[in-house]
């Protein structure tokens, strides 16, 4: 167990970047894409996996003072603190080994028993499911309750990145790809369901705004570089943030938008070889058999929408936690969550900017209610796990949006109350 407990660290501490980019090279290998085509697929997806997160990177650097403006203007206060993704160091619990072990062995099942189409080869997106069981061993008190937690919560998410990979790849134009990740699933989901009742409104289904129209209807004003640019630099004053630093983050945010779509495409090109290798595989050995490859969420930041809509829903996210009850914390931090939500909300939208923005909202306040809602069990569990000992014991509260409003982990959390 113990050699076992060190391979699974050393892969668990690998750079996600440099594991993926392997992995790829490898399912490309295995699926007999051949050396140059593998090399091709693992480099090309790790370069443009590379530069989205330098683009991230800028992006957030830039908005964080801009929310952080935004909230101390309008005199918000919150009593909750908002970590981001370093509330994640709590799924390295006591059932990791067991979960991580468990979801491979079940999905070779799965996959050799037709039962899911997908691949889990996004080994490091595990961490969703290791949450939900880490939640559960803290309101039970029981490893092996908290291990088939995470194992269940990580099964449906199978099944729904299953459900989901057409809408992704289509949207996309990428084939043979899917998520697994729960901040891709369940926003997905939640837009789907959305999208079914905004369809049915008489007026708003025919709303449609999307980047093409834009594009048309305002000619330069109406590109991402001089969307990002401008709602970067009015943004920024309304945060009370110097006219030179304003005119700065403009020109950051405006590139930003400008350069994803052109990142991404990388990505694609990654994607392809061993897209084609599959399918070519798959065609000959098993016909009429589907199988998609989990990847990391960044495969769906390409599409003009989301970095734009990303832009316009910061400081719409800043309102709506001081308006709505029940939302005790800023999202600051969490900032870094919301693109991966939009890209999945986005292919049910159809890249409408006004469904995209109804639909995040909506899914923002879910999210934020359930992270308010599970503040003590986040900070009971950190504490538990040897984190911000000093500042658990000073009374403070921690909460995030990514895994902080996993409807899973709240609903075990509302099983368990339940029964005492």
């Amino acid at each position: 167990m113990e050699i076992i407990t060190k391979i699974v660290t050393a892969i668990l501490s690998m750079n996600s970047t440099v594991f993926i980019a392997l992995m790829m090279m490898l399912l490309c290998l295995i699926f007999r894409g051949g050396i140059q085509n593998a090399l091709r697929s693992g480099l090309c997806f790790a370069a443009g996996i590379t530069g989205i997160n330098a683009l991230m990177g800028m992006a957030i650097a830039s908005l964080e003072p801009i929310a952080q403006g935004i909230s101390e203007n309008l005199g918000i206060t919150a009593n909750q603190i908002d970590l981001g993704y370093a509330a994640g160091n709590m799924t390295v619990w006591p059932g990791m080994i067991l979960v991580l072990l468990g979801i491979l062995v079940i999905d070779v099942i799965m996959v050799s028993l037709k039962w899911t189409k997908t691949l889990w080869t996004d080994i490091h997106n595990m961490w969703h499911g290791q949450y939900v069981g880490a939640i559960a061993w803290i309101c039970t008190g029981n490893i092996a309750v908290g291990v088939a937690a995470a194992l269940i919560a990580m099964v449906i998410s199978l099944k729904l990145a299953d459900h989901h990979a057409k809408r992704f790849q289509e949207f996309n134009e990428i084939g043979n790809v899917t998520l697994i990740a729960t901040a891709a699933t369940l926003p997905a989901t939640f837009a789907e369901i959305c999208m079914k009742a905004i369809d049915r409104i008489p007026g708003l289904n025919r709303v449609n705004v999307d980047a093409d129209e834009m594009k048309e209807r305002f000619g330069v004003f109406g590109e991402n570089i001089t969307i990002g640019a401008v709602l970067g630099t009015i943004l920024s004053l309304l945060a009370g943030i110097s006219v030179s630093e304003a005119l700065y983050n403009g020109i950051v945010l405006g590139a930003t938008l400008g350069l994803f779509p052109r990142i991404a495409g990388l990505i694609v090109e990654g994607i392809v070889p061993l897209s084609t290798a599959i399918t070519a595989f798959m065609k000959k050995r098993f016909p009429g058999r589907e199988l998609n490859i989990a990847v990391d969420g960044a495969v769906l930041l390409g599409h003009p929408s989301v970095m734009s809509t990303f832009v316009i829903m910061v400081p719409i996210s800043v309102v709506l936690c001081m308006v709505v009850p029940g939302i005790h914390f800023i999202p600051i931090a969490s900032l870094t969550a919301l693109p991966y939500w939009i890209g999945a909300i986005v292919p049910y939208t159809r890249g409408n900017y006004v469904h995209t923005i109804l639909v995040t909202s909506l899914w923002i306040i879910l999210s934020s209610v359930i992270a308010s809602a599970m503040a003590g069990t986040i900070t009971a569990t950190l504490g538990a796990l040897g984190y911000y000992t000093e500042e658990i014991a000073a009374g403070s509260l921690f909460t995030c949006w990514d895994e902080g409003g996993n409807i899973f982990a709240w609903l075990i959390k509302v099983i368990t109350d339940f029964i005492g």
